[in-house]
């Protein structure tokens, strides 16, 4: 096996990690070596299948927010009244998950990414993020692994030319997708609507891929019933 998916008894090698999972008499032995150390080793029992899936990047090394801060590479400017379709990266984690029927659980998840947290907003009222600094594409790109493709379109309804350079996601209404047997992993489609100079929002739509499987969201991040949307407020 190459990619996301079932995960088969053997090894399989992602960057400098490689997971191991054993047949023994009473279940199955799952361990995971990262540069010749073993970083996680568990005795899964009763276990129907193991799954591996990307994940949001805010489960590494311990989950405590729920945002990422994509900072741009190269800021877009728009024109007042304008849109533009685009596509950038969003960074992804690798979880392994065990189920049994309907019921499922996280029993490991690692980065290959580097990872970097960082505060957007004033001390008193801003959120910690996930730190990434991406692209931006004007068409769809094989994203790879460690990597989300998202569409995003951007509108400026004010009456002033605008300069987007940061992009505030929520991993609560965020939603993952993976094509099986590859490390292709996306988002849903993302509207970004400039309201200020300074300030945005960002609302949380639909799939804008096929033949894609969406992730089993942790009991952390189960997506919001009431709100489905971002707001920046303290810089775009």
């Amino acid at each position: 096996m190459t990619g996301y998916g079932l995960v088969a008894e053997g090894s399989l090698n992602i960057g400098d990690h490689r997971i191991e999972l054993e047949s023994i008499e009473n279940g199955r032995v799952y361990r995971r070596i990262y540069r010749g150390e073993v970083k996680a080793e568990l005795l899964i029992s009763g276990v129907e299948k193991i799954v591996l899936t990307p994940i949001y990047p805010v489960m590494v090394p311990k989950f405590f927010t729920q945002y990422i801060l994509l900072e741009l590479k190269e800021p877009l400017v728009i024109a007042p009244g304008s849109h533009i379709v685009i596509y950038t990266f969003v960074p992804v984690d690798l979880a392994v998950y065990v189920y049994r029927s309907e019921m499922y659980r996280i029993v490991d998840a690692f980065s290959i990414n580097k990872i970097k947290y960082t505060l957007y907003g004033p001390i008193e009222q801003g959120v910690v993020a996930r730190y990434w600094r991406t692209e931006l594409l004007r068409r769809e790109s094989y994203p790879g692994l460690g990597k989300a493709l998202t569409r995003l379109v951007v509108v400026n309804k004010t009456r002033e030319w605008a300069r987007l350079s940061k992009i505030l996601l929520d991993s609560s209404p965020l939603k993952l997708y993976y094509r099986r047997g590859s490390w292709e992993a996306y988002t849903q489609e993302l509207s970004l609507t400039i309201d200020t100079p300074s300030t945005a929002s960002i609302v949380y739509g639909k799939p804008f891929v096929e033949d894609a499987v969406a992730i089993d969201d942790p009991p952390e991040l189960k997506p919001p019933r009431i709100t489905n949307r971002t707001d920046m407020l303290w810089g775009i």
